[in-house]
């Protein structure tokens, strides 16, 4: 009967083992992620990012791009990894992951596509098969900063552009201060009405309420620290004005050259 038992725990746990396989690796020859050079990753970001836009066919043809995801699938953290290093590095990673995923898949033009993208396709990403999804709420939400939701870029017209530099952690601050900027000021993702005395926001807003509302107390204020408009900072910051979510606008960016 103990003989039974024991080949019957033994199946069992076969079974569980294979119907959940592990997504983690471990590759010879892993680095530190603070080794990694991202100098060409900023050199193709420069040259085939304009305004948010991406010259797909560009990185497809690229080695570098290609050296820089196998540069991402062998890096591995360590007690060294400074915070700065770790959210800059899941930064570079996300977004090389949106082109990539495009590059392989083609535009997700659907709800279905769209799920596809985000939610089932992995990466190869610092010793881990990782989707976008797990990417943006396992990893960098993880980290406690919400500035990453003006950083993280997607093929769609409502997402945050895509920067035309590598995220760098001597200058993350600075750059995640621009990123935030920019898109609270870009009247195609956030308008401010002060006839109406309404902001209309992006759900990119909405959907992480919690984020922006543990840094400032609520949406409102934080949107404050970043418009432009002195007028609609002190009545979004004294509540003084109605908040309203923008519809999210899904159609894919088309860039002026051809997309799989």
């Amino acid at each position: 009967m103990r003989r039974t038992c024991l080949v019957i725990a033994s199946s069992i746990v076969l079974l569980v083992a294979c119907a959940s396989p592990p997504r983690s690796y471990w590759v010879q020859g892993s680095r530190p992620v603070e080794s990694l050079d991202t100098g060409p990753w900023d050199a193709l970001l420069r040259a085939h990012v304009l305004e948010g836009v991406v010259d797909y066919p560009a990185f497809a043809a690229s080695a570098d791009f290609a050296a820089f995801r196998r540069a991402l699938r062998k890096a591995r953290f360590t007690r060294d990894t400074s915070f700065e290093q770790r959210l800059a590095f899941w930064l570079n990673a996300y977004n090389a992951a949106t082109i990539a995923g495009i590059l392989d898949a083609g535009s997700p033009e659907g709800r279905r596509e769209r799920t596809r993208f985000f939610e089932r396709t992995y990466h190869a990403v610092g010793g881990e098969e990782i989707t976008l999804s797990d990417l943006e709420h396992a990893r960098l939400r993880m980290l406690g900063e919400p500035r990453i939701h003006f950083a993280i870029a997607c093929p769609f017209a409502s997402c945050p552009q895509l920067a035309s530099e590598a995220f760098d952690p001597g200058r993350l601050d600075e750059q995640l201060e621009r990123s935030a900027h920019n898109f609270v000021n870009d009247a195609t993702r956030n308008r401010f009405d002060a006839v109406q005395g309404v902001a209309r926001l992006s759900r990119v807003f909405e959907r992480n309420r919690e984020d922006f509302e543990a840094a400032e107390g609520t949406i409102a204020r934080y949107v404050a620290r970043y418009v432009e408009d002195p007028q609609a900072a002190a009545a979004l910051r004294d509540a003084r004005w109605k908040i309203e979510y923008l519809p999210d606008d899904w159609s894919v960016i088309r860039p002026p050259f051809p997309v799989r």
